[in-house]
């Protein structure tokens, strides 16, 4: 069973989540910081991916102590001159005082529903930036081997490339939103494991049917071929 963690700060400038991160994990504190630090990268602005700091649940208490003493002494100004609220990084608290969670619930019908606006955006919409990287890659892959093939067979591969990486996309994003939802964070080097085999099992399909599906015959050669009135 995976280790339960919370967010305790959220952040657009990927540098002020990284020192802090940083600063967390010298206090002794299991901090990670997840989200993508290039958004350009994929064609999205900074500005729009946000980061956020996660600790495990028994450590919420110490990270958000600590972060709050940081915010009211030498971090108060950076965060102000960046735009941000210090009370993002307080962890919201329930009637007994325990942390709770601020995990917004994704939703698996709209991951699916994204994945046809923009290539791997189902994945993107889960919170797998590096998983949607790689399916984006091999989705422009088949695209261009459908565009610059002369002969049937990469027309054929390009296809089942494409629509194989889609078919990863709906699926592997609805696996996502449920971990997510659960709690389940992957690290960047899981993310692009994923990827990495979605991408491997599309070409693959592709190698493999693309030389197998016949030609569609033309029907100036195909003796089967129903004969055009002449006209008059």
């Amino acid at each position: 069973m995976s280790e339960r963690f919370v967010i305790v700060h959220r952040s657009y400038d990927p540098i002020i989540a990284e020192h802090l991160g940083q600063m967390l994990r010298e206090a002794g504190i299991g901090a990670r910081v997840l989200g993508t630090r290039s958004a350009a990268l994929i064609g999205v602005g900074q500005n729009i991916m946000q980061m956020h700091i996660e600790v495990p649940l028994a450590h919420a208490g110490a990270a958000t102590d600590f972060l709050e003493a940081y915010f009211e002494a030498d971090g108060a100004q950076l965060l102000a001159e960046e735009g941000l609220d210090p009370d993002e990084a307080d962890a919201e608290d329930d009637d007994d005082g325990e942390p709770v969670a601020d995990n917004p619930e994704l939703s698996a019908l709209l991951a699916a529903g994204s994945c046809v606006l923009i290539f791997g955006f189902g994945h993107i919409y889960s919170r797998r930036i590096w998983t949607a990287v790689a399916i984006a890659a091999g989705q422009v892959w088949g695209i261009r081997v459908f565009i610059n093939s002369t002969e049937w067979a990469g027309i054929v591969t390009g296809t089942v490339v494409f629509a194989t990486l889609m078919l990863c996309d709906v699926l592997g994003s609805q696996v996502a939103v449920r971990e997510y939802n659960r709690g389940t964070r992957r690290s960047p080097a899981y993310q692009i494991a994923i990827g990495a085999a979605f991408v491997t099992l599309a070409v693959a399909l592709g190698s493999l049917i693309g030389p197998r599906v016949p030609e569609p015959p033309d029907r100036d050669s195909d003796p089967y071929a129903v004969p055009i009135p002449a006209q008059y």
